[in-house]
């Protein structure tokens, strides 16, 4: 059940926090993280409706808001970046400085209504008004990002870092001296079992995911032994390698049901009941509500077939 009463901030060491959102009125659901030297960034944005979340979030953190330099977006999707724009204004009103960094491609994306449109649309269609808007970044409050990038907070550092198979252009951030890598989505959805054993579950989402490129990144990111990753969907997570390769066997494992459909050899409803039983209960711990759990599943499909039948 979601507490929406519990702390929205929790601090990770005396530079980094993370930050609740409370997004669609879930606790657990999406984290943005906040980082501080004499300056500080904000790990994406969330979206418009919670910008009140965050900048209270940010100000608890003894953040003043003129001391925000960067507004640092992995990519463009709704849940992500749709509330940059938001925070973009409020943090303007005091700091005519603030930056929105992004990659090359969702840089494109953000500067231009009608691509908004389109990113917005699943989000309305399942949240509704709680999906908030989107509203294009005009050229002059970007900073476009590129790989191995370094952004100087003062006494502290954030390095933006190519990771694609999720979504075009993905970025993630990594910070030194936390030990600590934003990956976002590039690593997929971390879920919890009744253990509280962390699962992560492929972020399979059509049209971009591109599951080689996708597991590449996973490997990569294993394979800099950091510490501590940091999720959109959800959290922080600690020695986080053992995890990132386990969710290897799991993608795979996904891939070859959804190949097995899509060649005719099992029935949909069949893939779709035996990745319900084995993800459903992470899933839940980020859902909250087993409907969603599989329409999320079904879109995972969806996303993994759209993949493996793309002809370019």
């Amino acid at each position: 059940m979601t507490d929406l009463n519990k702390p929205v901030l929790h601090r990770i060491d005396d530079r980094l926090f993370q930050i609740d959102t409370l997004m669609f009125g879930r606790a657990g659901f999406t984290s943005v993280f906040l980082v501080k030297g004499e300056r500080a960034a904000v790990f994406d944005s969330g979206v418009s409706v919670t910008a009140d979340t965050v900048m209270a979030a940010v100000a608890a953190a003894g953040v003043r808001f003129q001391d925000v330099a960067y507004i640092c977006l992995t990519h463009a999707h709704y849940d992500h970046a749709g509330g940059a724009h938001e925070l973009l204004q409020r943090l303007k009103s005091v700091s005519a400085d603030v930056k929105v960094a992004c990659g090359e491609k969702p840089s494109v994306y953000l500067s231009r209504q009608d691509i908004l449109d389109k990113l917005i649309i699943s989000g309305r269609s399942t949240e509704g008004d709680r999906a908030g808007v989107m509203k294009p970044i005009d050229a002059q409050d970007l900073l476009v990002l590129k790989h191995e990038d370094i952004l100087d907070l003062g006494g502290i550092s954030i390095q933006a870092l190519n990771a694609p198979g999720h979504a075009n252009g993905h970025l993630v951030f990594s910070v030194p001296q936390s030990d600590f890598v934003f990956v976002s989505d590039a690593c997929g959805l971390c879920g919890r079992t009744d253990h509280h054993n962390p699962l992560i579950v492929p972020t399979a989402f059509a049209p971009e995911y591109r599951q080689q490129t996708y597991l590449d990144t996973i490997r990569a990111i294993a394979a800099t032994g950091v510490k501590r990753l940091g999720f959109a969907h959800f959290g922080v997570l600690s020695n986080p390698r053992p995890a990132l390769l386990a969710s290897i066997e799991t993608t795979e494992w996904m891939q070859r049901l959804v190949r097995e459909w899509v060649d005719g050899r099992r029935a949909y409803d069949e893939i779709l009941m035996r990745m319900v039983e084995r993800l459903s209960e992470p899933l839940m711990a980020l859902y909250q509500d087993h409907e969603r759990v599989v329409v999320t599943l079904k879109s995972l499909v969806a996303g993994m077939a759209h993949d493996l039948t793309r002809t370019a």
